[in-house]
């Protein structure tokens, strides 16, 4: 199964009308940012994935606009299990039982990057992802942790890098 694990993207800050961390929608700069990151997601992933998303609402929107190039898709599946504070073992159960090919899962820092780690090597190694990065994973059917393969991990900074730049 194909996993991509997402950082939501730049998110605003409490404050004004944001009276809690679970209302903080995405920034003008995490929206681009994402928006950016879906299109990268659907030339690398040509099967439609099943988006699943922490129920906090940075991680639904990331989830959202990460699907906006795959056209009409069902709306994400939320699942507590990704919101802060992540049981791995939990996340890894349930992921095995999508029956899924293609998975982008949405939530936060630092638990995103401990389940990359969870399930490429172990606790102890140390991957940074900054907002709005995705890191695609090969996780084979049944495994648990330490059995997933990075195949790669990018940033919306590294993207815009790499584009050439018009005019």
């Amino acid at each position: 199964m194909n996993v991509y694990i997402v950082r939501h993207g730049d998110a605003r800050a409490i404050g004004g009308a944001i009276t809690s961390d679970s209302e903080r929608p995405l920034s003008p700069q995490g929206e681009s940012d994402i928006r950016l990151m879906g299109q990268v997601l659907a030339r690398m992933e040509s099967a439609t994935p099943t988006l699943i998303s922490s129920p906090l609402l940075r991680a639904r929107m990331t989830a959202l606009l990460l699907g906006e190039p795959y056209g009409t898709l069902p709306a994400p599946q939320l699942w507590d299990e990704l919101a802060p504070g992540v049981q791995f073992k939990a996340v890894v159960s349930r992921l095995q039982s999508t029956g899924a090919s293609s998975v982008v899962l949405v939530g936060h820092q630092p638990d995103m990057t401990h389940l990359i780690a969870f399930l490429i090597a172990d606790a102890a190694t140390e991957i940074v992802t900054p907002p709005g990065a995705v890191a695609s994973l090969m996780l084979p059917r049944g495994a648990g942790a330490g059995a997933a393969r990075l195949q790669w991990l990018l940033t919306p900074d590294l993207v815009r890098a790499l584009i050439p730049t018009k005019g």
